[in-house]
């Protein structure tokens, strides 16, 4: 029977809305992938797992940036086809990572968040927790990062950079200083604004009152390189015709910074164009780069920081190329700050203690840092977040200001940490006559095989031996340190500060009070150290022994530490109590002093009523040209600012 065009067109109308009906449904149905897949998966424990779907590889590697040297971890298929490792637990952080499948190098493609640099791409993944909180995404006023493009003459091509301007920059008529923040090899100008945090970093610390406003720019330190640049091995020497290759590539990017970048940002942003509103600092090939603008520079920035990066195995070649630089009687009026950091485990570290001791040799004022950690990021945002409050007069060494705090739950007893040992030791005193105690702590892992420096921890009025760990938590903050990487394994000994045979008053501030203090030195000096070094496995020298205390305790370290630099070379008072005697009384030959001290830390709360105490022993070493560290806390006369210092102070420590 043949079919009306009527019926043919019903029919074809009908099979339109079926088609119209079903169709859509399969597509967004769309193909079978399999199970959801999550990677990376924090877990609450700050274990990662990382999963990957690849029913036909035959092996899967995975390589992150808290691994160290050559390490990697392979990851086990199910029978889904699916790959999985877990690592951790990680402390809290920003990490980044790649993973390999069969020999190829990739991304993982479950996980959109990506580290862009001009060799390649990884992956990353944020850990939340009280360590990273310095670099988080906080609910605080944020500022802007701009990509701004330019025209380098020097290069003969359009650039970027990426400029951050602080909170209300665009509602105001300000000027601002300019913080120029240089990346490394293998990275761009998105580097520091990406993994390197570095606009949260400035946030929290703004937010915070630590830092003052101020514009950032991160150019692009990467450069065309010739065709016919010598092929360098991080970690090994270069030939003479790679570093004249580089040096030859470090004075382009010279030009392009100081003809360029300079130039353009103070025209196009509302900056104070003068040295003193100008910092710069970088990291590795950024260090680099740093070093060759400054000394091919010195008067153009107030603030200079050089971050893993040094001057090589030939400390002379660098020393005489620039001599210039190093014999100029200027550069410590222009450079107000002069900042090395590098970490322990880093390849780096020889060329930057030995750009230290060149700039020291020369009288030249500078600081070296030596963090745990290697070539990474992972330290880098840390060195930001430390050179931030020193910029533009915020916190500047030798200047009360506003200082770094420690980590919330840093004094907190973690799970899952290894732990020192604290015990209480008995001992003869001779100086007192009297059998006395003091509290010994030995690190994880402390081993009569191994060889440890000694911090000698002293207490305040009223305490005895078990005030720091009692009520300082000492061990506890100690213990997360370690947990943190952030610690030389020491030994750390609090004894009991008031030397007397008569038993304590009940009002310790009765009768003169600073005479069994006093009396401490000798116990100190021939029965405790002797006692310490008699019994545990130390280094027993004065390099490797530090003396701090608080409030009288503070006192008793100035007054010994500085009486006994033939004992001590790192000595520290935290809000040192009337007991502390003049510096100028203590310190006989400034510059011997200077150079026998390895350190010198000061520090004090805001709100602390012995604060003249402190000060004006500052200002005093200041006048001698001693070098020390001026540290002002945010608090009174109260545990919670010394427990701060101690996880500071400890940090620095024998490195």
């Amino acid at each position: 029977m043949r079919r009306s065009p009527m019926c043919r067109l019903q029919a074809m109308v009908l099979l339109g809305c079926l088609l119209f009906v079903l169709v859509p449904r399969a597509m967004a149905q769309g193909p079978q992938r399999g199970p959801m897949i999550v990677s990376p998966e924090v877990l609450p424990d700050h274990r990662v797992t990382f999963r990957i779907q690849a029913p036909k590889a035959s092996e899967i590697t995975l390589r992150g940036d808290w691994m160290e040297g050559a390490a990697s971890e392979k990851l086990s298929k199910d029978d889904k086809d699916i790959w999985s490792a877990t690592v951790g637990p990680l402390v809290p952080d920003l990490y980044s990572y790649t993973v390999t499948v069969d020999g190829v190098k990739t991304l993982d493609p479950r996980n959109p968040m990506i580290k862009q640099g001009n060799t390649g791409l990884d992956n990353m993944f944020f850990v939340v927790g009280d360590q990273a909180d310095f670099e988080d995404n906080k609910p605080v006023p944020h500022g802007q990062i701009r990509q701004v493009w330019y025209r380098s003459n020097t290069l003969d091509a359009q650039r970027r950079m990426h400029v951050y301007t602080p909170p209300g920059y665009d509602g105001t008529s300000e000027r601002y200083p300019v913080f120029y923040l240089l990346h490394g090899g293998g990275d761009e100008d998105s580097g520091w604004s990406t993994i390197g945090r570095a606009g949260f970093i400035v946030d929290n610390l703004l937010a915070a009152g630590k830092a003052k406003p101020m514009i950032v720019v991160m150019p692009n330190g990467s450069l065309p390189r010739p065709a016919n640049m010598p092929a360098m091995t991080p970690g090994t020497t270069p030939s003479p015709e790679a570093r004249a290759a580089l040096a030859a590539l470090q004075n382009r990017f010279t030009s392009e910074l100081m003809k360029e970048i300079v130039p353009f940002v103070e025209k196009n942003f509302r900056v104070v164009a003068d040295r003193d509103h100008r910092a710069l600092a970088g990291l590795s090939m950024g260090g680099g780069q740093t070093l060759q603008v400054v000394t091919s520079n010195p008067d153009q920035f107030a603030y200079v920081a050089v971050w893993s990066a040094g001057i090589g195995q030939n400390a002379g070649d660098w020393e005489t190329r620039n001599a210039a630089f190093l014999s100029n009687p200027k550069i410590n009026d222009w450079i107000k700050l002069f900042s090395i950091s590098v970490g322990d485990k880093d390849f780096t570290l020889s060329g930057s203690k030995a750009l230290a001791e060149v700039l020291t040799k020369h009288g030249i004022k500078n600081q070296l840092h030596i963090s745990g950690g290697g070539h990474t990021w992972i330290n880098w945002r840390h060195y930001l977040n430390d050179l931030v409050p020193l910029l533009f007069g915020a916190a500047a060494p030798g200047n009360a200001a506003g200082a770094a705090a420690a980590p919330k739950g840093f004094d907190v007893a973690r799970e899952g940490i290894e732990r020192g040992k604290t015990e209480t030791v008995e001992y003869d005193s001779k100086s007192v006559g009297v059998k006395r105690k003091m509290v010994v702590y030995t690190p994880p892992g402390y081993s009569k095989d191994g060889k440890y420096p000694v911090l000698y921890l002293l207490h305040g009025i009223g305490d005895t031996e078990t005030g720091w760990t009692q009520k300082g938590a000492a061990h506890v903050v100690l213990d997360n340190l370690y947990a943190d990487k952030k610690l030389v394994p020491m030994i750390v000994v609090m004894p009991y500060g008031r030397a007397s045979a008569e038993p304590a008053p009940a009002n310790p501030f009765a009768g003169n009070p600073f005479q069994a203090y006093a009396a401490f030195e000798q116990d100190l000096l021939k029965d405790v150290i002797p006692c310490i070094e008699s019994h545990y496995s130390v280094q027993a020298d004065r390099e490797h022994r530090a003396l701090a205390g608080l409030s009288m305790g503070g006192g008793q370290s100035l007054n010994f530490g500085l009486k006994h630099l033939e004992t001590f070379a790192w000595v520290g008072g935290f809000s040192s109590a009337p007991n502390t005697q003049r510096a100028d009384a203590l310190i006989t030959d400034p510059a011997g002093a200077a150079k026998q001290l390895r350190l010198l830390w000061l520090s004090c709360g805001d709100k602390d009523n012995l604060m003249n105490i402190s000060k004006a022993f500052h200002d005093a070493l200041d006048t001698m040209k001693i070098p020390h560290v001026w540290h002002v806390d945010s608090g009174a006369h109260t545990w919670p600012v010394w427990k701060n210092d101690l996880y500071l102070l400890s940090q620095i420590l024998f490195r």
